[in-house]
């Protein structure tokens, strides 16, 4: 049989519907905590979307251990994003405003007061998203919902000669950049970088205890989980090869490694739960996020005030160097049949006369400014 590339995986597309319909689902912690992040919309569709795999769901002790450890965090660090968006547009708008003063023709102080109103109406719609931001630290409904879906399917944690030997397992194995989470070990001194591979070899264990394929989700995209394909392109993570073939040599079995966003995307596109295009993009756009996960709130913000937005857009277009701009360009227009008789005349070549307008239309300033743009002393 023709083996061709469906998704992510050099799988038949019956084998890839049998991983879909008959493989236990595990979340690994980047993806659990990740929930804190989603709007209500996004939230619902990620919670339909697993719960259309019960009772065929694990969670393996690790990542169980890893969601409580970082939960506080989380829910902490959505809190500070709205006051990072008010610092990041306070420091944008200094510096837009330190740009003003460099050219005489643009009034500071016209832009300062439009840019006061439009902080203005920013703050309050901060301060309106925040409120509508659920309190997580008074009553954790992410946290009941995963006790709830996982409570039952839970896996043991090793004893303690066992995670020992897990643990020289993985120095062998990430002074070899076997993955998973040899990159785990340029950030974390501990034995926290080994989780990674404790958390890979529980569900090793699971997939050939219940002779079943897996489905995982997970949000760390960092190249001890993926491999770089198509260059170039925007999305270019392959599963690591050594996963799929260590799946396959331990437990006889196949996997799916996938994001939060592309296990929406493949929910809802096997039809296994009602999942709009909407929470796939947000998935998408918070994964893509960096540092402060805040992409969501940011894009709802703008939305909001995308009339004022639009006010100072307008604005700017009426300011005096615009005018001047516009006054230049009916100038050319009044000037151009002259040109074009001049044309006719000495049979100027088109090209150049297209090349000479083009070029006089993009200078805005004479030669002697551009002089002195060059060499200011």
């Amino acid at each position: 049989m023709k083996r061709t590339y469906k998704g992510f995986y050099e799988y038949t597309s019956a084998e890839l519907a049998s991983v879909w319909k008959r493989g236990f689902l595990v979340l690994d912690s980047s993806a659990l905590l990740r929930l804190y992040r989603y709007s209500a919309g996004t939230l619902k569709d990620v919670k339909a979307a697993v719960d259309s795999f019960r009772p065929n769901v694990f969670l393996p002790h690790q990542i169980g251990l890893e969601f409580h450890r970082n939960r506080y965090r989380a829910i902490s660090q959505q809190y500070d994003t709205f006051d990072k968006f008010l610092r990041d547009y306070h420091s944008k708008r200094d510096e837009l405003l330190k740009g003003i003063r460099d050219h005489h023709f643009l009034d500071e102080k016209k832009y300062k007061l439009e840019f006061e109103k439009l902080e203005a109406k920013i703050k309050k719609d901060v301060e309106r998203k925040r409120k509508q931001y659920p309190n997580y630290f008074k009553s954790d409904t992410i946290l009941k919902w995963v006790t709830k879906t996982f409570g039952k399917a839970i896996g043991d944690k090793y004893p303690p000669e066992i995670l020992l030997e897990k643990i020289r397992e993985a120095e062998v194995r990430y002074l070899a950049e076997i993955p998973p989470g040899f990159r785990d070990s340029e950030t974390k001194k501990d034995t926290r970088q080994f989780g990674d591979y404790i958390l890979w070899c529980q569900i090793l264990d699971h997939a050939r205890t219940l002779k079943s394929p897996v489905v995982l989700v997970i949000d760390d995209v960092k190249t001890d989980w993926w491999t770089i394909s198509n260059p170039g392109k925007k999305e270019n993570r392959l599963p690591h090869p050594y996963l799929l073939q260590e799946v396959w040599d331990v437990a006889k079995q196949r996997i799916v490694i996938c994001t939060s966003d592309e296990f929406l995307r493949e929910v809802s596109k096997r039809k296994k739960a009602e999942v709009s295009s909407e929470s796939v993009r947000e998935a998408a756009d918070i994964r893509y996020a960096s540092a402060y996960p805040y992409a969501t709130q940011i894009s709802q913000i703008l939305s909001s005030v995308s009339k004022n937005v639009e006010q100072v857009t307008a604005f700017i277009a009426n300011s005096e160097w615009q005018k001047q701009e516009a006054a230049l360009r009916s100038l050319i227009s009044a000037i151009m049949p002259t040109i074009l008789a001049a044309q006719k005349r000495t049979e100027l070549n088109t090209a150049s006369l297209a090349g000479i307008t083009t070029n006089f239309l993009s200078r805005g300033s004479t030669e002697s400014d551009e002089e002195e743009t060059e060499n200011p002393d």
